[in-house]
């Protein structure tokens, strides 16, 4: 992979507004072909006046997208960005300063071994999460820093110690106004004998305590760190028996957002394959009914490529507004011109508002929603 900006859709999150700032503040990556090197980008956005200011926080030893940066804007206003070459320690960088970016000090230069895919959050106020992939098929870790990022502590929330299977996964956190934010997580699984797109089943668990304890759904506590053997109790939506699906090109699975209702119950928005060899996918999205007891899945649109991506906003539960490629501009190729699309009966119909881009001679992928966004920049 090259440099796309905003890759992947397991890179969360890259964009937050601060009331407090009123400004918004994001990150990508950007890639030196000269020099084969990205560079995690951090820019702010006035909201006052409209200016945008991009600054580099540090190079990564390669182009690699999959090593863009997240980050945080935490309690006191200072902003952490995490990043990484793909598939080597992550770096922990701090802004000197409240609310500016305008220099920043590594306080961690070592978080983990091998990492891609960080998601990084604050729980409370001092207490620092990010999870990510340790290693190329050897599960996913979390980890808490209480000292400003400089130490942290890892746990193991997924174990792939047989090197198997590999979960692709999302988070987001809570909407709680006071003491910690919960942080949920979804998954699918890749058997990795299997080809690249082969992913099954949809798999979710949430923690409301500062990661002491895990639930699934139903609030049923779990035992970590999960594995092929343990995760059915965090089961969503089945698409069949990855530990099979070695050649399989039907009925697959990739994460693509998560977000939350206003009752902090999930809101997840995938895209499964319906036949891979006849380009035929489509948008699902994924509620909880609780009157059932039940997932419920909606189709929303057609999709041409596994890699399609777009993110969603939840404004309330009468308005959740999802960004996707859903007009092809080259045919069976991954993005295209993006729509905006509107439930506003809690995802059980959609509906296109408006079309963002337009006659595009190439194809726009990988839209990333600001959390708690306004009018001015909600995406990018």
């Amino acid at each position: 992979h090259g440099a796309m900006a905003t890759y992947t859709t397991k890179h969360n999150p890259l964009a937050v507004y601060s009331e407090e700032a009123n400004s918004t503040f994001f990150v990508f990556g950007s890639g030196d072909y000269s020099s084969n090197k990205g560079h995690a980008k951090v820019g702010v956005y006035n909201h006052s006046d409209g200016t945008i200011i991009v600054n580099t926080v540090g190079a990564y030893a390669n182009k690699d997208a999959h090593g863009n940066p997240t980050l945080i804007v935490d309690s006191y206003g200072h902003i952490y960005v995490f990043f990484y070459p793909h598939g080597d320690p992550m770096k922990v960088a701090r802004s000197d300063n409240a609310y500016d970016i305008s220099s920043f000090t590594i306080v961690n230069s070592s978080l983990g071994t091998s990492t891609t895919y960080s998601n990084s959050w604050e729980l409370s106020q001092g207490l620092l999460f990010v999870t990510y992939r340790e290693g190329s098929i050897d599960g996913w870790n979390y980890a808490l820093s209480t000292d400003n990022g400089t130490s942290w502590e890892i746990n193991s929330w997924y174990d792939n110690s047989n090197g198997a299977y590999v979960p692709y996964a999302s988070t987001i956190s809570g909407n709680e106004s006071s003491g910690n934010k919960s942080i949920h997580i979804m998954w699918t699984n890749r058997n990795w004998a299997a080809s690249h797109n082969t992913r099954k089943n949809i798999y979710y668990m949430y923690s409301d305590d500062g990661t002491a304890t895990w639930k699934n759904i139903t609030g049923d506590t779990l035992t970590l760190p999960i594995n092929e053997t343990n995760e059915n109790s965090t089961l969503v939506y089945y698409t069949g028996d990855y530990t099979q699906a070695v050649t399989d090109k039907v009925n697959n699975t990739n994460v693509k957002d998560i977000k939350l209702d206003s009752n902090n119950n999930p809101l997840m928005l995938i895209l499964r394959t319906l036949n891979e060899s006849a380009n035929e996918y489509k948008w699902e999205f994924i509620t909880w009914n609780s009157s059932s007891s039940s997932f419920q899945i909606t189709e929303v649109a057609d999709a041409d490529n596994s890699f399609d991506s777009g993110e969603m906003i939840a404004y309330n539960d009468s308005d959740i507004r999802l960004y996707l490629p859903t007009i092809p501009t080259q045919a069976n190729e991954d993005g295209g011109d993006i729509q905006e699309w509107q439930s506003t009966d809690y995802g059980q119909t959609w509906s296109v508002l408006k079309n963002i881009t337009s006659n595009s001679p190439g194809s726009h992928n990988y839209v990333r929603t600001v959390i708690n966004s306004q009018p001015e920049f909600r995406a990018f």
